[in-house]
């Protein structure tokens, strides 16, 4: 006699009948519970059996000690990347090297604040420099504690970045997804580079990692303080708190009970921006927007180009790093929806409307990546390739989640900005791929579309599943910051104006004149 059960296949998901002959059974007074069930009903020992077989391919060898595996990577990977940091210190004299680039004037305004532990009220007023003025009293008071000139700054600034660099590995018990992010992080050419001199980029950025890690670890008060010194150190960081605070405040049903205020702390935050303008007399210390000739009401300079640039920004250096660096979990079937044509329609009209083909204040060009481009193609095929990464980036971030709100927020803010460099998204670089290391299920997941665990990919209908970085801001206060608990949420459709993002730009190199 043969009867027939079931069993999972290798994909999980496949049913196999199996013969297993009457005269295997056990013929003992307890055989009956081991008996193979009928077709049609679970089979209740299939969880034993795998445990102690190899499914797919897996080994059993690994299976058993993945934990132990995953904690040795972990501190290899460390001193792997601690190594990389330390060949850049040695190679760059053990940055002793002459001041460079902006360090040229951000080095004589440390000196001027490295005189006394607290600065008086003019100083803050009339520092030569479009930057709030945090990171220079930190220069200032590395130099009036230590007096080890302008490589003490920049071995400040390399501990902050291998700091940064370590979080993002360390997000995730997963060490593979760990590795993958940070090295999309260090592809960006301005990491290092920034890392290495005299700049307020990694102490805004710094700031900006430390307060969405205490947001999602609900610790509102240690977030509110670091949204308030990321600000300090760069005005740009208010689009941080901003995007958080509209995140949680537009969340709707999928908000828990216990967290519909959520936004009130990011938001006021933002709100301290308000009191750097009336210290300076607008967005930066007036004197100094004079010397440089930038006008201070911003709002009606508004430029879209700088919208589109960094949709390009986020498109090269974190799109196309994504899909190479994460490819299983990057599959889209060529079906797609009216949601998503719009969405790159309109980017590839707002890109051929108001192309990115140059400054028109300080230096012409807008970073390496933007060099590069000018040195081998003419502005037309130009705008082409420019057109199609911005339409990359939108359609990457057409989804109601954290990291599309902050892509938006930096390219909102950046519409004041009087000019663009590819290194104003280095802390928009660092969160995305923070999200992306943080997150178990990070899957290229655009509009109307829904990836499962094998990473195919079918259309949805009416609501979309949740987004990869949403599981993170809704993880409870006593789950670990690299496993965040993970729950049912059905999120509505983004608005058009996820196409509306606009660009962060920089770029290291030194300019004629001084950057903010």
């Amino acid at each position: 006699m043969k009867l027939l059960y079931q069993e999972r296949g290798p994909d999980g998901y496949a049913v196999v009948l199996k013969e297993l002959k009457r005269t295997s059974w056990p013929r003992t007074c307890g055989a009956k519970a081991s008996r193979p069930r009928a077709v049609g009903r679970p089979f209740t020992a299939y969880r034993e059996r795998t445990a102690t077989q190899p499914r797919a391919g897996r080994s059993i060898k690994n299976r058993v000690t993945g934990t132990a595996f995953t904690r040795m990577t972990k501190t290899k990977l460390l001193l792997l990347v601690a190594l990389v940091y330390l060949t850049v210190i040695v190679l760059l004299d053990f940055l002793q090297f002459a001041p460079r680039g902006d360090e040229l004037h951000f080095w004589p305004t440390a000196l001027s604040f490295s005189e006394s532990w607290v600065p008086s009220l003019d100083q803050l007023r009339a520092y030569h420099e479009l930057t709030t003025p945090l990171s220079f009293l930190i220069f200032g008071a590395l130099e009036h504690l230590l007096h080890g000139g302008i490589a003490a700054g920049r071995l400040f600034n390399m501990g902050l970045s291998f700091g940064m660099t370590a979080v993002i590995i360390t997000a995730t018990e997963d060490t593979r997804r760990g590795a993958l992010a940070a090295a999309g992080l260090l592809i960006f050419p301005y990491y290092l580079a920034v890392s290495a001199h005299l700049y307020p980029d990694v102490i805004g950025a710094a700031f900006v990692l430390a307060a969405l890690m205490c947001h999602f670890k609900r610790r509102p008060f240690a977030s509110a303080a670091c949204w308030c010194l990321a600000i300090a150190s760069r005005q740009y960081a208010v689009a941080f708190p901003l995007a958080v605070a509209a995140y949680e405040l537009f969340r709707g049903g999928q908000r828990p009970s216990n967290a519909k205020w959520r936004w009130l702390g990011p938001l006021a935050s933002a709100a301290t921006i308000g009191g750097w303008m009336w210290l300076f007399g607008g967005p930066a210390p007036a004197g100094e927007l004079a010397v440089q000739g930038i006008e201070a009401n911003r709002l009606r300079h508004l430029d879209p180009t700088h919208a589109v640039y960094l949709l390009v920004c986020v498109g090269v250096y974190y799109v196309v790093p994504e899909i190479l660096l994460f490819r299983r979990q990057v599959r889209l079937k060529p079906d797609t929806t009216y949601g998503m044509y719009g969405v790159v329609l309109a980017t590839v009209l707002a890109s051929l409307a108001f192309p990115p083909l140059g400054n028109d204040w300080g230096t012409p060009t807008m970073g390496l990546f933007d060099r590069m481009m000018v040195s081998v193609l003419t502005p037309w095929p130009r705008t082409i390739v420019y057109a199609g990464l911005a339409a990359l980036a939108a359609l990457r971030f057409s989804e109601n989640s954290p990291a599309a709100f902050l892509v938006a927020a930096n390219a909102g803010i950046l519409l004041i900005s009087h000019t663009m460099w590819e290194k104003y998204a280095l802390a928009l670089l660092v969160c995305l791929w923070y999200l992306r290391a943080a997150d178990p299920a990070g899957y290229f997941q655009p509009l109307g579309f829904r990836v499962n665990r094998a990473g195919n990919a079918g259309l949805l209908s009416g609501t979309g599943s949740g987004s990869p970085d949403a599981s993170l801001i809704s993880c409870s206060s006593s789950a670990s910051l690299g496993r965040p608990a993970s729950w049912s949420t059905n999120i509505r459709e983004c608005c058009d104006g996820i196409s509306n993002f606009f660009p962060h730009v920089l770029q290291v190199t030194s300019s004629s004149r001084r950057s903010r």
